[in-house]
Parts: structure tokens; C-alpha cells; sequence
């Protein structure tokens, strides 16, 4: 999901979101046709509504974007859409229709494998404002990595098998008089 060249121009912006459609199309309509009621059509009568189809999807949001009067804005809303798709509920999607979680999940872990790195931690900064704390909680630990405590203690040693014959209680004894 990396960029061949830094964004350097409102020319190069204006590129961009050309390019990456075709990498990336079903996953701008994933993260679009669940997040934003304008992408969304009625399920028969019955009261739910699914993604539109994913090319009027991917179209509509290129559209927007190269129609922008600002490109950065247009590619960073492109972007947007992109990170939604990494920071869906689950709960909240079909499994089995054409944007769906059962078909996605491949693509979605193919264009941003997990583990630490650079990117997921680009995605997480992007995305985490506009997320409800549900959300946060639920996509935290895919994106925020937590180093282990660096220390100078000898855990192995301080959890190893001891009795109470080890421990000098009337040391303890006299030290809390």
C-alpha cells in the first residue's frame, strides 16, 4: 500500500487516485459502502441497507476526489475511505455478499499485512480521531503494539517456586514494629 514516490505536487496528487483505484478499488468501496449512507441502497423492505455495487462505489468516490478544488483533500479522503475499511465492526457487515467479511479479509490483510510497522501505525493515526471509543477498543490491539517493559528484574527468578522457609519472617517482624 506504499506510494511509488512522495506526493510532491497538486499534479501528483491529482494522479494518484488513478492509480491506486485499480489496487485497491474493492477496498475504498468496503470501507465507503459500509461507512457512508450516500453508498448504501435498501434491503427490500427490510429497514437494513448494504453497499451499493463496488465499481458505482469506487467511481463515485474517484469522482469525488478528482473533483475536489483541493487534490490533497480528495487523495486524503480516498485514504479515509481506505482506513475505514481496516477499522470496520465486523458485527456491523454482511459475511457472504460482495463486500462482505468472509471475501475481504484476505484482500484486507494482503494490503496491510499485521504485525509492527511503519504503515499500520500510519493507518491508526489517520483513522483513530474519527473512530467511536467501540471502535477504538475493538481495532486497538491490530494496530497499537505494545513493547515489552524493558527491566532490570529477574522475573524468572522472582516468580520461581519458593516456600515459606525461604523467607526470614522475623526480619519482616521487626522491621514493621
Amino acid at each position: 500500500m506504499r506510494l511509488a514516490r512522495p506526493v510532491r505536487s497538486a499534479t501528483d496528487a491529482r494522479r494518484l487516485p488513478a492509480a491506486h483505484a485499480p489496487l485497491y478499488g474493492e477496498l475504498i468501496a468496503y470501507g465507503a459502502g459500509w461507512t457512508d449512507p450516500e453508498r448504501q441502497q435498501p434491503v427490500g423492505d427490510t429497514g437494513r441497507y448494504e453497499p451499493r455495487h463496488p465499481d458505482a462505489i469506487v467511481d463515485a468516490e474517484l469522482s469525488r476526489a478528482l473533483e475536489d478544488a483541493d487534490p490533497l483533500r480528495g487523495v486524503t479522503q480516498l485514504a479515509v475511505r481506505l482506513g475505514a475499511a481496516f477499522t470496520l465492526d465486523p458485527a456491523g457487515v454482511t459475511r457472504t455478499k460482495a463486500l462482505g467479511t468472509e471475501r475481504m479479509a484476505r484482500k484486507l490483510g494482503d494490503a496491510l499485512p499485521g504485525g509492527e510497522s511503519a504503515l499500520r501505525a500510519s493507518v491508526w493515526e489517520l483513522m483513530r480521531p474519527m473512530l467511536s471509543l467501540a471502535l477504538v477498543e475493538l481495532n486497538r490491539d491490530a494496530f497499537v503494539i505494545q513493547d515489552k517493559c524493558v527491566t532490570t528484574v529477574d522475573l524468572t527468578a522472582l516468580h520461581a517456586a519458593s516456600s515459606l522457609d525461604d523467607l526470614d519472617l522475623d526480619e519482616l517482624e521487626s522491621a514493621t514494629a
